[in-house]
């Protein structure tokens, strides 16, 4: 059931590089495509997450007698622990970016990306 269980979690997981070559091979641009590449980066997240979850049950689940809760403890404190420390990183990170003079992703896109500067690009290729 352990190895069901490593083996499931893996084969959920899907690769950037993957999306945006396809992007790029179908020369996709606008909101759809850059939402589907979003949900890929957050969707391997979770399958990493995931991924540490299951080892921890996994190991709890075939070692020799009950649950051990220790094991358990130690595996969830370290997936809080990361996230927190990723969430952390990553309001630094946009806070000096911020300070810096930059932008943050979420609103230069937004004043890069016309759909009608697009439409017209498209239609100016053909």
């Amino acid at each position: 059931m352990a190895v069901a269980l490593v083996l499931g979690t893996l084969a959920a997981a899907s690769s950037p590089a993957v999306t945006m070559a396809l992007m790029s091979e179908l020369d996709a641009h606008g909101p759809v495509a850059r939402a589907l590449l979003g949900i890929t980066v957050v969707k391997d997240v979770a399958v990493a997450l995931l991924f540490a979850l299951v080892l921890a049950l996994g190991k709890a689940l075939t070692s020799a007698g009950a649950l051990n809760v220790a094991v358990a403890g130690t595996a969830v404190l370290q997936l809080v622990g990361s996230a927190a420390a990723g969430a952390l990183l990553g309001y630094a990170l946009g806070q000096y970016l911020v300070w810096c003079g930059g932008t943050r992703p979420s609103s230069s896109w937004r004043r890069h990306s016309s759909p009608r500067r697009w439409r017209s690009s498209r239609i100016s290729r053909r």
